[in-house]
């Protein structure tokens, strides 16, 4: 009866502690995710702006042609 009582006791310990350790690290991620999001739109900045320039010499070509 013991044996089972101690059982139980550990087992609940270790669901615990390992509860925990999750917890830590979705703490964790969660303060990655605002420099995720700055490095995606900065990303997206750059990528819009290399578009922009490149319908910007488009359009010289264009001039150039007409």
């Amino acid at each position: 009866m013991l044996l089972i009582l101690l059982g139980l006791i550990c087992g609940v310990s270790a669901d615990i502690f390992s509860s925990m350790a999750t917890m830590k690290a979705l703490v964790g991620a969660e303060k990655d995710i605002p420099l995720m999001i700055n490095a995606y739109v900065e990303r997206e900045m750059e990528r819009l702006e290399y578009l922009r320039k490149c319908a910007l010499f488009y359009e010289w070509q264009k001039s150039l042609v007409f």
